[in-house]
Order: structure tokens, then sequence, then C-alpha cells
């Protein structure tokens, strides 16, 4: 596991985990952070991953085009999970215009996502 002020990492049973902090600004240096932690983490292996985006505030425009590429590689497919209407629409819109590298789904709950993630 891995944590600091803006993020929170882990692996579990296959699956990454990352849980923004609340109220922070993710800026294409805080992004860059987030991945190269990752794949840190990832040991050179491809994993799906969970984005908990209930705290998260705000990303830089150039934040969100790094990590729509970028911030794919080693990631299989991606979950994000919100329980917040507007999360949703900022989520979706970043899905909509970003155009994410890997396939990408917005979820309200944990277990659905966890689903999605280990269907093939």
């Amino acid at each position: 596991m891995y944590e600091d002020k803006e993020f929170q990492m882990w692996l579990q049973d296959g699956v990454l985990h990352l849980i923004y902090k609340k109220d922070i600004i993710i800026t294409l240096e805080v992004a860059k952070r987030i991945v190269s932690t990752r794949l840190l983490l990832q040991e050179g292996t491809s994993y799906p991953g969970i984005a908990y985006m209930n705290e998260f505030t705000v990303a830089t425009p150039e934040a969100r085009k790094f990590l729509a590429k970028e911030g794919y590689e080693g990631v299989v497919k991606a979950a994000v999970i919100t329980y917040s209407k507007i999360r949703t629409v900022i989520v979706s819109m970043f899905i909509m215009f970003d155009k994410p590298l890997k396939p990408t789904r917005i979820f309200t709950n944990r277990e659905d996502a966890l689903k999605w993630l280990k269907a093939s």
C-alpha cells in the first residue's frame, strides 16, 4: 500500500485500488506521480483498477489528458466509483471527451465494479 497527501493506492485480489483524498487538485505533476507510483506497485504486471472519486475535487485539463492516455499504461480496464450525481456527470464527460485508452465504466458500488472488472 502507498499513501501520501493526495491519494492512497493498494493492490488487493488482483485489482488496483486508488482513492483520491478530499479537496485536492490533480495537476499534471500529481497525475504523473500517481501513475509512476502505480507502475512501481504493479512491478510490470497489468491489472484492472478501481478509482474511488467521492472525495476528488478537480483535475486540470492537462492532467485529464495525461490520465486518459499515458495514465492507462499497465491498466487492463478501469472502474470509477462515485455516489454523487455531479461527479457522475464529471466522470462521464472525462470518458466522452478525453477518451481513455482502455474500457472505463462508472459504478455506484464496489461489488458491481469488481464483478465487471473480473469479467473477461
